[in-house]
């Protein structure tokens, strides 16, 4: 691993000139450098991933009206920029999606080499990434594997807030996958990317309020208060949470999630909130008395409860 960083690394230092970008294309370093981005050492392959974003965040400053921070590349080497693009957005298209278990890895740093680039590109190069990978993030977030939930939260999350984009048709594209991974999967990686939504401080009215309502639901059970009203959370998904609150270990996990949002929960605008802040407040004192023993006043799920119980 050392000698790869340290290859990486040179790399890196090379490439802080624009004349070296001519030389990276010619010699084709960007082909080992795409092999070591899925590394088993974790230092070589995010080192990788840096240098990549890198490379391709460099390139987009030749567009002449991009304000980039990125030194201005000169135009003779417009056609490196257009190659090293290609090559980058054909690896992402071809590879984004696992062939099987053994590709996992794969894909995971892809899509972390992929937020990482769409949280500071900007137009044209983001919107190419967006349309270059939108089918197979689509394809990725339909087929709910779970280990891929929060990387593939954080490309999402990046497509949603880097700004509106020039095609009305992607941001319709990153808003449908956005509300697809609040509302499918298992309630474990619902309650991961409900939580991820909210910590990212986006002011989005309608997934901030399906992102509360997906928190709120353990309590909602456990409790047996109305937090969501009626009809107002899918029947499958109700029943799902309650077979996943039977079992201690992932109860517990959940009742944590849920409750360390519950303050950003309550600061919402009311008109996203399903219910009442009080209400909230309420739900999280009577689980507080049943992780004490006291499920006297408790109507929720009892075997939720009883694994509280044993475990306050």
């Amino acid at each position: 691993p050392c000698i790869r960083i340290g290859w990486i690394q040179g790399l890196r230092t090379m490439l802080q000139h624009s004349e070296a970008l001519g030389f990276f294309v010619q010699a084709d370093l960007i082909e080992p450098l795409l092999h070591l981005h899925t590394d088993t050492s974790l230092f070589v392959a995010s080192a990788a991933n840096h240098t990549l974003a890198h490379v391709l965040l460099f390139c987009q400053s030749v567009n002449p009206q991009n304000n980039s921070k990125h030194p201005t590349i000169p135009m003779e080497t417009k056609q490196d920029y257009s190659a090293v693009t290609v090559k980058i957005c054909e690896y992402l298209e071809k590879s984004l999606v696992p062939k099987g278990a053994s590709a996992l890895h794969q894909s995971h740093q892809l899509l972390k080499l992929l937020a990482l680039l769409l949280s500071r590109a900007e137009p044209p190069l983001k919107d190419r990434l967006l349309l270059t990978v939108s089918d197979s993030l689509e394809e990725l977030v339909t087929t709910n594997c779970s280990q891929l939930t929060r990387p593939l939260m954080d490309v999402i999350l990046a497509a949603h807030s880097c700004g509106k984009s020039e095609d009305h048709v992607l941001d319709q594209r990153a808003d449908r996958l956005l509300s697809i991974m609040l509302s499918t999967g298992t309630p474990a990686d619902l309650c991961h990317a409900a939580a991820a939504f909210l910590r990212s401080g986006h002011n989005d009215c309608v997934h901030k309020a399906q992102s509360a309502r997906v928190l709120l639901l353990p309590l909602d059970i456990i409790t047996g208060l109305s937090l969501l009203g009626q009809n107002s959370t899918a029947e499958e998904l109700r029943f799902s949470m309650m077979e996943y609150l039977k079992s201690k270990p992932l109860c517990i996990s959940m009742i944590c999630v849920s409750l360390a949002n519950v303050p950003e929960i309550t600061l919402m605008d009311p008109h996203c909130l399903p219910c009442p802040p009080v209400l909230i407040v309420s739900a999280v004192l009577s689980l507080l008395r049943l992780c004490s023993g006291d499920d006297s006043s408790s109507s929720g799920c009892a075997e939720a409860g009883r694994n509280l119980i044993v475990s306050g």
